[in-house]
């Protein structure tokens, strides 16, 4: 029974402090809505104030105009207020005004006037004084006068020439600033230059070496051409003969050919000469061929020594490999001009 009596004691003591907490916790929210509730009031009766100033500050201004009003409309107790009495009031105050304005105006000018004939009175005081200066002037005075007018002026003339000068120092810093630029820049040209003229010595060393290498290549070329010509002359002189007569035989033909070609053409260019020329070539017998050969002596060369089976076939194997290996038209204007020159 006791354990039963202290259990139920203590529900009953975590029930009361819960009730306590959820109590407390409505409180604080209370509270804090009644701080909002009065801040917001607060504010209203901010506004309010300062809205009740505005109002008695427009509340005074309309009153102090009013009294404005009546001040500048004074009447009597028995006078009747009518628009037509305000307008005559207005036009009676107004020509007041434009009279004022008008005597205002005019003592403006007499005042004008007055300082006019002050500055004349002034100007001719100075002058009086002036005189009355130089005439009790001294023959020192005067001097130093003049010498002090000299120096000023030289002064002035000093003064000048050095803005001048200083003009020129400036256009000759400028000038000395500029070269000095253009002196950089021919510097980094100059080393540009001599970087190019290097690459280049070193290209024209590179060129020479390979054309040295050429010439020795062409020379052992020639040799070797000069020998294989002279073995195929000793063992086939008259062949040889035979196709350097009809490679002439060809080149001679191209040649009329090109020179009937451009009769021809000269003939279309000029129809003066032209019956003259077409008659000259009908007498010959000639036919004149419709375009230039294309052909050269040395394709043609080269053709007429395909054309022969028994030549090809009578050379020997080293010429065959050597002339293969070379272009057709070189190899044969090379060996008619080897030919002719042994034969001459």
């Amino acid at each position: 029974m006791e354990t039963d009596a202290v259990f139920g004691m203590e529900d009953m003591r975590q029930r009361l402090k819960m009730s306590m907490e959820v109590r407390k916790d409505e409180i604080e929210g209370r509270y804090r809505r009644q701080r909002k509730e009065l801040k917001a009031l607060q504010q209203e009766i901010h506004w309010m104030s300062l809205k009740k100033k505005r109002l008695y500050l427009h509340c005074e201004k309309l009153q102090a105009k009013y009294e404005a009003l009546l001040r500048r409309t004074k009447f009597e107790p028995g006078d009747k207020r009518s628009p037509q009495l305000f307008i005559a009031k207005a036009t009676r105050e107004r020509e007041a005004m434009q009279q004022e304005g008008y005597h205002l105006e005019q003592r403006v000018q007499e005042v004008q006037q007055e300082i006019q004939a002050l500055e004349a009175a002034v100007e001719d005081v100075k002058e009086a004084n002036e005189l009355l200066r130089h005439s009790h002037r001294s023959p020192k005075m005067k001097g130093l006068a003049d010498e002090q007018l000299q120096l000023k002026t030289e002064l002035e003339q000093a003064l000048q020439m050095l803005h001048e000068r200083q003009r020129l120092e400036q256009s000759l810093l400028n000038d000395v600033t500029g070269l000095e630029s253009s002196l950089q820049n021919l510097q980094s040209e100059n080393s540009t230059v001599m970087e190019c003229l290097k690459l280049l010595e070193e290209q024209v060393d590179i060129a020479c070496k390979e054309a040295e290498e050429q010439n020795l290549k062409y020379k052992r070329a020639k040799a070797q051409l000069c020998r294989l010509a002279k073995e195929i002359k000793n063992s086939h002189g008259d062949e040889l003969e035979k196709i350097n007569k009809e490679m002439e035989l060809a080149e001679f033909g191209e040649t009329a050919s090109d020179a009937l070609y451009k009769l021809k053409t000269l003939a279309s260019e000029f129809p003066d000469y032209g019956k003259i020329i077409e008659d000259g070539i009908v007498q010959a017998g000639i036919t004149v061929p419709y375009a230039a050969s294309s052909v050269r002596s040395g394709r043609s060369s080269v053709a007429s020594m395909s054309s022969r089976p028994s030549s090809r076939s009578l050379m020997p194997r080293r010429a065959l490999s050597s002339s293969g290996s070379a272009r057709s038209s070189r190899s044969g204007s090379v060996l008619n001009l080897e030919f002719n020159s042994e034969g001459s």
